[in-house]
Formats: structure tokens, C-alpha cells, sequence
């Protein structure tokens, strides 16, 4: 998206629901979601999220916590395919975080990486 277009429809956004995109900053207000838990699906061909970010995300959380990166997926594989085949694995994480339980069938607490390199 050009960056004259997405300013535009960003401050009539704001104009129209009363906020500032300067009020709206995830990583200041994600501790805020504990003792709920946080899991962050990323993947690691998004052009909108970058590792980084998801990963400043993830540092600011509060535990329960877990971030999952999938190497070949970009924004919107996100949802479908991957998703729909994590879906089970993700049934697991919130079983074991609102059960209280620190152990997760297939995955431990903390970062999975899937294939991700950095950068």
C-alpha cells in the first residue's frame, strides 16, 4: 500500500473512531493481557510484522507466553493455511495455560522457531 494512501485512510481512521495511532502501541500495553495468555503466531516472511517486532512483543508479555515462528508463511498464511494445521497446538497451549499447568505437550514455554533465520 503507498505510504500517501495508508496516512490518509489512517487519519480518517482516527478522525472517525476518536483515537491517535500514537495511543495504539502493542508492545506498551501487551503486559497488560497477564495472567491471560499470549500466543504470537509469526510468520517469517511477513512483510507487515517483522521478526523483530513480533519478538519485542513477545519480551513485553508476561508469562503465560509463547511465540511461534513459521519460516515459509508471510501475514496472511498466517490465518490459512497455518492456522488451520497449528490448530490443534494451539487448543493445547490454552488447555495447559488456563489450566495453570507449565508444561505443554508439544511445545515449551518460550519461542518455538520453525525454520526462521534472522533478519
Amino acid at each position: 500500500m503507498p505510504a500517501a494512501f495508508f496516512d490518509f485512510v489512517m487519519r480518517l481512521t482516527e478522525q472517525r473512531k476518536g483515537y491517535s495511532r500514537h495511543q495504539v502501541r502493542p508492545r506498551d500495553v501487551i503486559k497488560q493481557i497477564a495472567p491471560r495468555p499470549v500466543l504470537l503466531i509469526h510468520g517469517c516472511e511477513d512483510q507487515r510484522i517483522t521478526r523483530d517486532q513480533a519478538l519485542q512483543l513477545y519480551d513485553n508479555a508476561q508469562e503465560p507466553k509463547q511465540l511461534w515462528y513459521f519460516g515459509d508463511a508471510s501475514h496472511s498464511a498466517i490465518r490459512s493455511p497455518v492456522l488451520d494445521n497449528i490448530m490443534p497446538d494451539v487448543i493445547d497451549f490454552l488447555d495447559a495455560a488456563f489450566s495453570r499447568n507449565e508444561h505443554i505437550d508439544r511445545y515449551s514455554l518460550g519461542i518455538k522457531n520453525c525454520r526462521c533465520t534472522a533478519g
